[in-house]
């Protein structure tokens, strides 16, 4: 009746194996599962045990008359849409590699029985952003946004039709639309009797962690299953450096109080926050923009049963900055750092139950890079 399609990619295959794994537990009513993930990462991508899946490349699905897009994000949302064209169900939920189910479910729980559920909200500051280049696409005014609460179970006919009136060529030209405004929107203002439209103000079905508009950003450590447990699905902002502990943590209180014992054991493993090639996975460190310039205060989370840390900085040849190193509030070392590259390595402490690492970067800050004001210091950090 319905099957799952998750798109994700190198950076988060460690959280995307615990959403397959809340998946198999929670709805095992699920027909059969698709993981898209990039060509060249296919080797590196390792199933969970038991949780059987169909891995496809992207590039492999990707429609042949269209040029591949530069841009991963934006090939993603069509990806989403284009979905449909490998499904055999009539119902396809997509879910996010940061998405982890909660409660168990079951199709009269969907609504599958009769119409799927799709979830409305007013605009607000947030969201708003979404809601022009989905208007320009689709030719309509769109009364609602149709994105806050991430459960997108899709219908293959309306996608058909969704593409019989638009052309994928036309959606690839808004670098901002939003695959589920665009969808939810169509959905409901051309196929409205097909879904039970539900305002966010009357239920909801999932909740997002640490994505709370117009930022998106609201981090809070102390966040848990425990104020999550009316909800089926949470949604964790998956670059939060403590995305993957805090997936497993809720995965496992959630079973505690559905089933009184753990029936599926998720330990983090050393390699989960590892990428193929030593470094660390960028989620792990605070303070870096995604390109590796560094912000004034950078924190590191070592994964367990690490021993040493190798920094890596590459400064440019405009910059002088000075960087102070602390260990467990101790200063380990201060140095100025000189264009070009270098590295130093930190011993860490493997009794404690804590290493965190704080870099703390002065100097003058050179120029303007895309806006963000740096301190034009690249940062690598690798793991023994």
């Amino acid at each position: 009746m319905i099957e799952a399609v998750l798109i994700t990619y190198l950076n988060d295959f460690s959280t995307a194996r615990v959403t397959l794994r809340s998946l198999k537990l929670y709805f095992p009513e699920i027909k059969k599962t698709h993981v898209l993930v990039d060509k060249k990462d296919i080797s590196h991508w390792v199933t969970p045990n038991e949780v059987e899946i169909n891995l496809l490349a992207k590039e492999d699905i990707w429609p042949k008359d269209l040029p591949y897009p530069n841009n991963g994000y934006h090939a993603q949302k069509l990806l989403k849409l284009l979905s449909y064209r490998f499904i055999e169900s009539e119902f396809i939920w997509i879910i996010d590699s940061d998405m982890l189910l909660i409660q168990p479910l079951t199709h009269e729980k969907l609504g599958l029985l009769k119409h799927p559920y799709w979830f409305y909200s007013d605009w607000n500051q947030g969201n708003l952003s979404w809601k022009k280049e989905a208007e320009q696409f689709l030719g309509f005014t769109i009364p609602y946004s149709f994105m806050e609460d991430p459960l997108y179970i899709l219908k293959k006919s309306i996608l058909m039709d969704f593409f019989n009136r638009y052309s994928a060529e036309d959606f690839l030209k808004y670098p901002n639309i939003s695959e589920f405004e665009a969808y939810g929107a169509f959905a409901y203002h051309a196929h409205r009797d097909e879904y039970a439209f539900i305002s966010t103000t009357e239920s909801h079905f999932a909740k997002c962690i640490h994505q709370v508009p117009p930022t998106y950003l609201v981090l809070d450590e102390a966040i848990g299953w425990k104020d999550y447990r009316d909800s089926a699905l949470i949604a964790v902002w998956s670059n939060w450096s403590r995305a993957l502990d805090k997936m497993i943590e809720c995965y496992h209180d959630s079973q505690h109080f559905y089933f009184q014992e753990i029936r599926d054991h998720v330990t983090a493993i050393y390699t989960d926050y590892l990428l193929p090639d030593g470094k660390l996975y960028p989620r792990c460190i605070d303070g870096i923009y995604a390109d590796h310039w560094v912000k004034p205060d950078v924190t590191i989370f070592p994964p367990p049963g690490t021993d040493t840390l190798k920094l890596t900085f590459n400064t440019h040849k405009r910059a002088k900055p000075i960087c102070k190193i602390m260990l467990n509030a101790q200063c380990v070392e201060t140095i100025a750092l000189k264009p070009g590259e270098q590295a130093i390595k930190i011993i860490l402490n493997t009794d404690s139950k804590d290493n965190t690492l704080k870099l703390h970067f002065e100097g003058k800050r050179a120029w303007h890079f895309r806006d963000k004001r740096i301190l034009l210091t690249r940062l690598g950090v690798f793991y023994t």
